[in-house]
């Protein structure tokens, strides 16, 4: 049963793929050597392709194209085939479910205070030649200035670890409600 499985091609086929199944399984029958040599057996289904008539190659693109809109009408069942798994998982997810991103760096805090007047300043400038622009001007900032971001980044920190600790007791009070009440329907389903 397996092998009918791995008999039976999925996806489009041509009409020379569907001809070239049927000629392997008549080689196969008729060849007595078990070892069969893939390049040896291509080149014979080539020339053989090649001298048939034309109403049997129409025989297969019959097969084919029969084949294919079984294929088409499968397609049209799952809406996310071919989809890719990590698209699949975002769609799956619920709304109010989003990655928490990291709060920035002192040297991020400080390019967002000062890369709008640097834009200003030099219109023709690309994103690279401002971001190593900054990036000299940060080196060049006296450490006070230097303290007042890690300071300001130091505070995002803290209120992000206060925001991360808030929403998981939320989730862990939700799964401790679900766990309490499947424990309470098990205790009064005994007594």
């Amino acid at each position: 049963m397996v092998r009918d499985a791995a008999k039976t091609p999925k996806g489009k086929l041509s009409s020379y793929l569907l001809f070239f199944i049927s000629f392997k399984e008549q080689y196969k029958a008729n060849q007595t050597d078990p070892a069969l040599n893939c390049i040896e057996l291509s080149k014979k289904c080539s020339e053989k392709w090649k001298t048939i008539p034309h109403e049997e190659k129409k025989k297969y693109e019959e097969l084919a194209r029969v084949h294919n809109a079984r294929c088409v009408k499968k397609k049209k069942s799952d809406p996310l085939r071919g989809v890719r798994s990590s698209q699949r998982k975002r769609r799956g997810k619920r709304s109010g479910q989003t990655k928490r991103k990291r709060p920035p760096s002192a040297f991020f805090l400080f390019m967002a205070a000062h890369r709008p007047a640097l834009k200003r300043s030099n219109p023709h400038w690309t994103m690279v030649e401002i971001t190593k622009k900054l990036g000299t001007m940060w080196r060049q900032q006296p450490d006070k200035e230097k303290e007042m971001y890690k300071q300001k980044a130091a505070q995002l920190r803290q209120k992000n670890q206060k925001g991360k600790s808030a929403s998981q007791c939320r989730r862990q009070g939700r799964s401790r409600k679900r766990g309490g009440s499947k424990a309470s329907l098990s205790l009064k389903q005994l007594h």
